[in-house]
């Protein structure tokens, strides 16, 4: 059951309001990234962000709820990726092919923010965050099933294990 008081104050309903909500995400990473999460301040938010205090209270109670909304988004975009990559495989690419894809992608997304890193050892675990990652987690096995349900799941070419010399077929 996600927490009340982490929950958006109010959705944007304009163009404008919307870019204002983005901003202001966009300046928790950047604050959070440069200071950490636990020294930073909804003020220095709302500077980064060039808003009113007033303005960042208006959609978010406080700073843990906007680090849920940016892990929303985080595994949202990362959800989005894996489903493109896992829609765009060829049926007959061979498994250890898209699966070395995959782990690209992942390694990728781990070398270019370190938003993930954010979310999974700085911040509070609130129950809404924790639900986030759970809704996450399931929809990663869920995609890992069908990664596994590929059509083509064994290489068409031999593996030379090495030491014996031996290829598997």
């Amino acid at each position: 059951m996600p927490d009340a008081d982490l929950s958006p104050r109010k959705a944007p309903s304009q163009q404008r309001s919307a870019r204002t909500v983005d901003r202001i995400v966009d300046a928790a990473i950047s604050v959070f990234d440069d200071v950490g999460y636990g020294a930073a301040t909804t003020n220095e938010i709302a500077r980064e962000a060039r808003v009113s205090i007033g303005s960042l209270y208006q959609y978010f109670p406080n700073k843990d709820a906007l680090l849920v909304e940016i892990a929303r988004r985080q595994l949202a975009s990362s959800v989005a990726a894996f489903d493109a990559l896992i829609a765009d495989s060829e049926p007959h690419a061979e498994l250890n092919t898209v699966i070395g894809t995959v782990i690209d992608l992942l390694v990728g997304q781990h070398e270019r923010d370190r938003l993930h890193l954010l979310i999974a050892h700085e911040a509070a675990r609130t129950a809404e965050l924790n639900h986030e990652l759970l809704v996450a987690r399931h929809h990663m096995a869920d995609m890992a099933a069908r990664l596994l349900e590929h059509p083509n799941p064994w290489p068409s070419r031999p593996v030379d294990r090495g030491t014996t010399g031996r290829r598997c077929p």
